[in-house]
Formats: structure tokens, sequence, C-alpha cells
């Protein structure tokens, strides 16, 4: 819950942060207002009740109105590709390996080979959607070997 709090506060108080408004309630495309005043548009964005019924309105306008701290980072995710190989290195490794050049050729490969290459790609960190496009192995399959 202090996360999801965060990340309302993150969201309502960007405008702010990019200097196109002072206040997080000055900004007119903002969710923010159906949290304010339930009736504020006919088709609302955001099911405001969600939170309201966790945290009572006056605390949670304290909350987005005091500014987040720079050192803040709820939305900073850890690049999972780090460290991952590029489709061009996973292609130039099957190359190497098999000699093959496309995703048709590969399918042709004895299961054994086939099933040593993805297990030698996965070990290099590449993802199973990746194989799965490069490949033309259904991402079950691939997951079996």
């Amino acid at each position: 819950m202090a996360y999801f709090v965060t990340l309302l506060r993150y969201i309502h108080q960007n405008p702010v942060k990019a200097g196109i408004v002072n206040k997080v309630n000055d900004y007119e495309f903002s969710s923010w207002h159906e949290y304010e005043d339930k009736n504020s548009t006919l088709f609302p964005l955001c099911d405001t009740r969600t939170v309201l019924n966790r945290i009572p309105f006056s605390e949670l306008n304290e909350l987005v109105n005091e500014p987040l701290s720079d050192e803040v980072a709820c939305l900073d995710i850890e690049d999972a590709s780090k460290g991952r190989p590029s489709d061009d290195q996973v292609m130039m490794l099957i190359k190497e390996k098999t000699g093959v050049t496309n995703s048709s050729a590969f399918q042709q490969l004895p299961t054994d080979i086939k099933k040593s290459i993805l297990v030698e790609l996965k070990s290099r960190k590449a993802s199973l959607r990746q194989l799965e496009r490069l490949t033309g192995i259904g991402k079950s399959m691939i997951y079996r070997m």
C-alpha cells in the first residue's frame, strides 16, 4: 500500500515537477480532480473508491500535495535486458553453431541440436520471447527443452 501511495503521488506530481503547473490540482488533465470531487466528470478515468476506502481523502490530499523527494525512484525498474544478447548476437550464435540463418532452417534441425542451442542461449540470458521470435519455436516448447 505504501508503494501504491508513492505511485499515486508520483503520477499526480508529474505536471508540477515538469513545471507545467504550480499545484497538483491546477493540472486540468489529471485524474486528481476525481479524488477531490467524485462528480467532477461524467466519464471517470479511475475508480477512486478503491483508494479512498483505504485512505481518507484528507490524508491522501496531504500526501499528494507534499512533494516527493528526488531520491524516490518509484518507477525505476532495473533493466532486465542488461546482459541480454541482442537479436543479432543470438542469430550469430545460431549460425556459428549450426550453419542455419533463419527460423525455418532452425526448426528442421535435429531435436538434440535445437535443445543444446536453446539451453546455451538461455544460459546467456536470451528471453523466451526472443528465442520464440527468432527460432519460430513456441515458448512452451522452448521452456520444456
